[in-house]
């Protein structure tokens, strides 16, 4: 999966004074320790190679050495404190926290150490947080209720308004879990009518009834994803950033980025596509090549033959 710009700045960040405070490390000791692959860490040390405080010269950049495989700071410039959580930063993660523990979801011995955290947080501040939760719009409030269908092995409907088509519609799914991709909180769950796995935003759910179940459904020979080959210009780089949960990797080429995305339907990822113009190109597979120049041909059509008012 790709990482956006701004998990790879705060990465690198926190690179200077870790090596700072285990100089010589190895550099595959770093890579675990930061859960990363050995050429992301050798692409992040050449990096900073050209980092450096703003307004001075070549000279003043950051300086290290990693040529022997073991990686030492010679000049951190001034970066090799670590970086401090703002007053706005702390209290978000207590709230989130806060949400967390209310759901009565974790193992015990994490719950333990989620109530650590916080407290450790809560001190920081040296004042008294009280969080009060309420609804928003990304439709977290809904995950208490999905929690306890999965806990409690019930299935779940809902209305969704689809992101695809804008229409909305009834659904009734078999929980499985929650993820977090980007700024959205998304439920992958089992389409009871469809007997497919789909992916749900929260945000675009409501009316959300608990029930109990039949017996489980088990889907034995689930479609697989499709892979999709796309050439993003710079322009449109905040594709990739905006949409991590589908992109299974990404290089760089001239003027833009090669990825390679895995998605069960396409129609989304078209309607994407001609708002971005020809900003995206697709390479694979060539039957999307074909329907996106249709779509494209069908809409300007649709301009063509539309009536010009008449000037006077």
């Amino acid at each position: 999966m790709t990482e956006t710009s701004l998990e790879r700045l705060t990465r690198v960040l926190d690179l200077i004074p870790f090596i700072e405070n285990h100089p010589g490390i190895p550099i595959d000791s770093l890579a675990r320790e930061f859960g990363i692959s050995v050429d992301q860490v050798l692409a992040d040390l050449n990096l900073l190679f050209v980092c450096g405080l703003p307004g001075k010269l070549t000279m003043d950049m950051i300086d290290l050495a990693f040529d022997d495989g073991r990686v030492s700071i010679i000049d951190p410039q001034g970066l090799d404190t670590p970086r401090r959580l703002t007053r706005r930063e702390i209290i978000s993660l207590i709230a989130g926290l806060e949400m967390l523990l209310s759901t009565d979801f974790f193992h015990p011995s994490q719950r333990a150490r989620a109530m650590s955290l916080k407290e450790k947080f809560s001190s920081a501040l040296n004042e008294s947080v009280v969080i009060h939760t309420a609804p928003n719009k990304d439709g977290t409030i809904h995950a208490e209720v999905i929690l306890q269908a999965i806990r409690e092995k019930k299935w779940l409907h809902f209305t969704y308004t689809s992101g695809v088509s804008d229409r909305v519609t009834e659904r009734t799914v078999q929980p499985l879990n929650l993820t977090v991709e980007g700024q959205h909180t998304y439920l992958s769950a089992l389409d009871i009518d469809l007997e497919e796995l789909r992916n749900f935003r929260l945000d675009r759910m409501a009316a959300l009834m608990i029930f109990d179940s039949e017996e489980p459904v088990t889907l034995l020979n689930p479609d697989p994803d499709q892979e999709v080959r796309l050439v993003i210009k710079d322009s449109a780089r905040s594709f990739v950033e905006e949409n991590p949960q589908i992109v299974v990797d990404s290089r760089r080429i001239k003027g833009g980025y090669e990825v390679t995305c895995k998605l069960h339907q396409t129609e989304w990822l078209i309607r994407r596509m001609l708002a971005y113009g020809g900003a995206i190109n697709v390479l694979t597979p060539l039957a999307l090549r074909v329907e996106i120049k249709q779509r494209a041909r069908d809409i300007l059509a649709l301009y063509s033959e539309a009536e010009m008012p008449s000037v006077s």
